[in-house]
């Protein structure tokens, strides 16, 4: 059968009309992407601004309440609490490595207050006070990065000074409007477990981040150790805590993993 001029005009409509469709639908999809980089734009200004905010408020902690306990000698034996990252074995203090604590400086808009740390630990945390013993007993304030002593084996502390101890003192502080901000570092992910009470405040009801990979925590020398035998977690606490926000800022740091809350 021949062509005749009405069946090419049908033809080149149809065309016509299937191109218009991909070009709308290449539209949508462009669209939505832009959409996205809005939304992201929007909380990165969003959470600049609170910093800003933060920062105009300021001090944060009541000094007269906060004093800075003698530092110990840590290069000796192990002591009550171990520095910032208070991931303890032996003799031996582990401390949070240092894109971990510029995450949490970016997300908190800063580091107030090191509850469990040191001389040598402050170094890489730069907080503005710290205490290196009794941390759980001293008043917090301000935006605090709480890596807790893990060891329950260590002289002169009880099993319930353990991690999950700072944890119900971050949160406690926080519910006071003492603590604005806070960053958990969770050694072992069974933290999210132990963290469940019937009558408290677990880990997941906050933004917390998964790393694929075992995170390697500092020695005293400053140099990496070897990544530790259980994965690691992290947890913003905030009135303002993002989850796609946490999220984003591990992967812009090059530690891919995955953020959840429930």
């Amino acid at each position: 059968m021949g062509w005749c001029l009405d069946d090419t005009s049908i033809f080149i409509d149809a065309t016509e009309r299937l191109v218009c469709e991909m070009e709308a639908l290449n539209f949508s999809n462009e669209l939505t992407e832009l959409t996205d980089d809005v939304d992201r734009i929007e909380r990165n200004l969003k959470h600049t601004l609170e910093t800003i905010d933060y920062i105009k408020r300021g001090p944060y902690l009541d000094h007269s309440r906060t004093v800075v306990a003698p530092v110990p000698n840590w290069k000796a034996t192990p002591t009550v609490m171990g520095p910032n990252g208070g991931l303890q074995t032996g003799s031996k203090n582990f401390y949070t490595p240092p894109t971990i604590v510029n995450i949490a400086r970016y997300l908190m808009g800063g580091i107030d207050l090191d509850p469990c740390s040191d001389t040598q630990g402050n170094i890489i945390v730069n907080a503005t006070q710290f205490y290196s013993a009794d941390g759980l007993s001293r008043p917090w304030g301000g935006r605090c990065l709480v890596n807790p002593p893990g060891s329950t084996t260590t002289p002169g502390m009880k099993r319930k000074q353990g991690p999950d101890a700072w944890w119900d003192k971050l949160i406690a502080e926080f519910d006071e409007g003492h603590v604005t901000s806070g960053f958990y570092v969770s050694f072992a992910l069974d933290r999210m477990q132990t963290s469940q009470k019937a009558d408290g405040v677990g880990i997941l009801q906050f933004p917390t981040f998964i790393p694929n990979k075992r995170i390697a925590y500092y020695a005293s020398n400053g140099q990496p150790t070897k990544a530790p035998p259980k994965p690691s977690c992290f947890t913003w606490v905030s009135e303002h805590a993002d989850l796609d926000m946490l999220e984003e800022v591990f992967h812009d740091n090059g530690i891919a993993g995955i953020a959840v809350q429930r």
